[in-house]
């Protein structure tokens, strides 16, 4: 999709009230929004990312528009970010820890690396974290995301 076209309102978040309606004969999920829009949010979030390590999971305003399938979430131990699951695959695109608490990432990772035979870690911008996940097992990666462009990262499974 070409975001040059799309106004900045259309990128502004939407004003969610959190009612997920189940579709069960099409197995689709439908977000309400405050004046009584149905936006479709494919399958189920459950399905997508396991309630095991997510206290919370919502869909992300610019990942619908985009058609990129990341998800909100904040984790058992209060880290929050963008995630999506693909083929038994957990892909991270951001994270952050306002918890002021040291070692919620590394516990993080290794509570995922139970749940997941494939952990994937993109746009990996601060040095230590990049650091961090080789002493954790993880390898570089690079695919080619959904507009074509090279994403690198790193790749633990």
């Amino acid at each position: 999709m070409n975001t040059s076209r799309l106004s900045p309102s259309a990128l502004a978040p939407l004003p969610l009230t959190g009612q997920l309606l189940q579709r069960p004969k099409m197995n689709q999920i439908t977000m309400r929004t405050q004046n009584n829009n149905e936006i479709d949010m494919g399958p189920p979030c459950a399905q997508s990312l396991p309630m095991s390590l997510f206290v919370s999971i919502t869909p992300d305003p610019v990942s619908l528009v985009l058609g990129t399938g990341y998800h909100r979430f904040k984790a058992i131990n209060g880290l929050e970010g963008l995630a999506k699951v693909r083929d038994h695959r957990l892909d991270i695109l951001a994270m952050v820890n306002d918890t002021g608490r040291p070692g919620l990432f590394r516990q993080f990772i290794r509570q995922a690396k139970v749940v997941f035979p494939t952990i994937c870690v993109w746009a990996i911008e601060n040095p230590a974290v990049h650091d961090a996940l080789i002493r954790y097992g993880f390898t570089p990666e690079t695919e080619i995301g959904f507009d074509g462009v090279p994403l690198h990262g790193l790749r633990w499974g």
